[in-house]
């Protein structure tokens, strides 16, 4: 049996692979090797079953399948993490992730509370998946990935925790635009952050209240939504950084992380993210509405320095929670996640910041592009 590092594990099983089906692709895998192709076969199987399931009428079994098919692809390019001496370039990541995409486009199609949605922003155009707890919300909770997730698989996990409290959740197509590949990525949302908040005034009527919720990369993005409009009113930030951590030219694995991300080679890496490296939080305003950062204390990808440029940068609207774990800290998600989803609804009731909608999350007039 493969003996998997307990993050990749715990990412797996949250972005939507039925743990019973990871423990026999484990006891199946001889070596690191074994991981892709096992899973990769994994998440064929579930997407074959979600036809049969769909041809059959049993939609919300075929939705699930579905989306255990993208979970599996997704995970199957964690072989990059476990063997990142056997890929030559990042092509098998980005077409793996690529099948995702599409497999768990099809699990939306069957489910009634979820759609595309496309922000016909100037520059860049940004879309994204639009979910409803299936009655009215006043609340919406946009997602925002690390630099290695995709919003499809890993995000999705995530928004359950919010759905079930019932609030609408917005996963964003960022950092990495793996549904518009023409685009570039976009690491940057403080210029950005105006231009969401009315699209959601516009678009989604009914939503009063605008929270972040990042990941990694992502929680420096929620930062630059906070620092660019004050109708968002709370973010919640789990191991973020401060700046682009250069620990990431150095080792393979991570590299190979970027070259996915803006589908370079492994040697145009340094080239391409040259200019994200100004990006950086001690450039952004400080913000009005509070965030709540989740620390771990053993991680080594944006250890206590970038925490504590947080600190700096917001002040009193700075909360620290600093916890046992890795970076992110997977490990500790079914304690972590939520408490940190109760904290950040919670954070609501400044009516000088607020924006008053009426109306339901849906609306059969609502502008909204689907896809």
């Amino acid at each position: 049996m493969l003996a998997v590092q307990a993050p990749l594990l715990g990412r797996a099983i949250l972005a939507g692979v039925p743990s019973t089906a990871l423990q026999q692709v484990l006891d199946a895998c001889s070596g690191p090797k074994d991981w892709l192709p096992r899973l990769s076969e994994l998440a064929r199987r579930f997407a074959t079953a979600g036809d049969a399931l769909e041809e059959d009428g049993a939609v919300v079994s075929a939705r699930n399948s579905f989306r255990a098919a993208a979970a599996a692809y997704q995970a199957a390019t964690f072989g990059a993490h476990l063997d990142p001496d056997g890929f030559e370039d990042a092509g098998e990541i980005v077409r793996l992730r690529g099948f995702a995409r599409d497999v768990y486009s099809r699990a939306l199609s069957l489910d009634p509370h979820a759609r595309f949605v496309d922000m016909p922003l100037p520059r860049p155009r940004l879309t994204g998946v639009l979910r409803c707890p299936g009655r009215q919300a006043d609340r919406i909770v946009l997602l925002l990935n690390g630099l290695d997730s995709i919003s499809d698989a890993e995000l999705h996990g995530f928004g359950d925790v919010f759905l079930e409290r019932g609030a609408a959740v917005l996963a964003l197509d960022v950092p990495a635009a793996y549904r518009e590949p023409t685009c570039p990525p976009v690491l940057n949302l403080a210029d950005l952050s105006e231009k969401i908040a009315v699209w959601i005034d516009e678009n989604l009527p009914g939503v009063r209240w605008l929270h972040a919720f990042g990941v990694s990369y992502g929680g420096l993005l929620a930062a630059q939504l906070l620092a660019g409009d004050t109708r968002f009113e709370s973010a919640v930030a789990l191991s973020p950084p401060a700046w682009m951590p250069r620990r990431f030219l150095r080792e393979r694995r991570l590299r190979l992380m970027l070259a996915a991300l803006f589908r370079s080679t492994l040697e145009d890496v340094d080239t391409v993210l040259a200019p994200y490296l100004k990006v950086r939080l001690d450039d952004l305003a400080a913000p009005m509405s509070p965030t709540r950062i989740y620390a771990t204390k053993e991680d080594t990808v944006c250890p206590w320095p970038h925490v504590d440029a947080f600190r700096q940068w917001g002040g009193k609207n700075i909360e620290i929670r600093r916890f046992d774990g890795e970076h992110v800290g997977t490990t500790q998600f079914h304690w972590l996640i939520p408490g940190a989803a109760d904290w950040l609804l919670n954070q609501g009731s400044r009516p000088d910041l607020r924006t008053v909608r009426s109306g339901g999350v849906f609306r059969d007039d609502a502008k909204i592009t689907l896809h």
